[in-house]
């Protein structure tokens, strides 16, 4: 089945440009190399020295195929630079990227070509609630369900997509797509701003200046947005829940 562009009503039809419901999708994982001691914490992985597979140059690589579905969710890029400008999302952007340099350093790292950004953090948090939410609603195990980020701050452009796959036919059944319906998922995403409002560790968790691996995290910890890391594009890292919901740094308040 082809994608399917739907419309989301009511409130919600302002905050995003584009959602689309992938009833069939192809997913090919491919074992380059190997990386170890140091993880990678953002960037392109395809950039990343790698241990060879082999001691000779090879011409293949081992790799899998896994069938799913999806829901493919894109915010609307003018409402986010008007938004990534206030002085309080700043304000707390500065405390992630301080944290970056910090964790550069560890690694004895000066430079990289990835930076956090107010769209990337918000985008990928709000990829992060839907997770857990759709886990709930879809029938899919959150460990089975993964996402997948499309951002890019040159170019304007602030997407995810949350989709299952697996080697079977299981990865197929409609569950998640269902939840795509504008009626279903409108109530799925305020139900996840609303349960992102408050967390269990309140308020250590959301007066945190930074948690989490690296401490390139802050409002966001394992009671209310971490994921596993297998379903986690981002190693659970560039998350905050204040810049979803805050007082004044809230893109949906």
């Amino acid at each position: 089945a082809e994608p399917v562009n739907v419309k989301l009503l009511g409130s919600m039809s302002e905050y995003f440009s584009q959602v689309v419901k992938v009833h069939k999708l192809k997913e090919v994982l491919a074992l380059r190399g190997f990386h170890r001691l140091v993880p990678l914490s953002g960037g392109d992985p395809l950039t990343v020295p790698v241990v060879p597979l082999a001691k000779e140059k090879i011409d293949w690589l081992p790799a899998l195929e896994m069938k799913g579905e999806g829901i493919y969710l894109e915010l609307n890029p003018q409402r986010i630079n008007s938004w990534s400008s206030l002085p309080a999302v700043s304000k707390r952007m500065e405390i992630i990227n301080r944290n970056y340099r910090t964790y550069l350093k560890t690694i004895n790292s000066e430079a990289s070509s990835f930076t956090p950004t107010a769209g990337l953090v918000l985008t990928h948090t709000l990829a992060h609630l839907l997770l857990k939410e759709l886990s709930l609603s879809a029938g899919y195990g959150i460990a089975s369900m993964r996402e997948r980020m499309y951002v890019s701050t040159d170019a304007h452009f602030y997407g995810f997509l949350i989709y299952t796959a697996t080697q079977s036919l299981s990865g197929t059944l409609g569950g998640l797509v269902r939840e795509g319906d504008p009626a279903r998922l409108e109530k799925i995403i305020i139900q996840a701003l609303e349960n992102a409002k408050w967390c269990s560790s309140d308020p250590l968790c959301k007066e945190s200046t930074g948690q989490g691996p690296n401490s390139l995290n802050l409002a966001a910890c394992h009671n209310c947005a971490l994921v596993p890391e297998t379903s986690c594009e981002h190693y659970n890292c560039y998350l905050d829940r204040v810049l979803l919901v805050g007082e004044n740094e809230g893109y949906f308040n």
